[in-house]
């Protein structure tokens, strides 16, 4: 009976060594959630905090989008604008150079003129 009592003690002190073993495995693991958990909550944060960026840069995008549609507009404009102006200089060029010429026609007639007189006057 001793050394059954002896040998279920011995048992005893082994059964009671496993707990404490899996006892503190199970504590390890608690903890390891404890950080896992907060590791998580903290990486939901980040990633909120990149997806309001990216909202953010989408909707900066859009604007820029829009604001370079409203320049090409306004360039287009502009262009059509020069287009309508082009044909009204060069017809004011050419008026300027039929007046300029007229001009030099004149003056040579009055150069002739002139000649003619002097001629007369000989």
């Amino acid at each position: 009976a001793e050394q059954e009592r002896d040998k279920n003690g011995l048992e005893l002190e082994k059964l009671r060594s496993k707990w404490d073993d899996v006892n503190n495995t199970l504590v390890l693991a608690e903890q390891e959630r404890d950080r896992n958990g907060l590791l998580s909550q903290s990486l939901q944060s980040q990633l909120g905090d990149v997806n309001n960026t990216v909202e953010s840069q989408r909707r900066e995008i859009e604007t820029l989008e829009l604001r370079n549609l409203e320049i090409s507009e306004k360039l287009s404009s502009l262009q059509n604008t020069i287009n309508t102006i082009q044909p009204s200089e060069n017809t004011i060029n050419h008026s300027i150079v039929s007046e300029n010429t007229m001009k030099e026609g004149e003056t040579l007639s009055n150069t002739m003129k002139e000649g003619e007189t002097l001629s007369n006057t000989m």
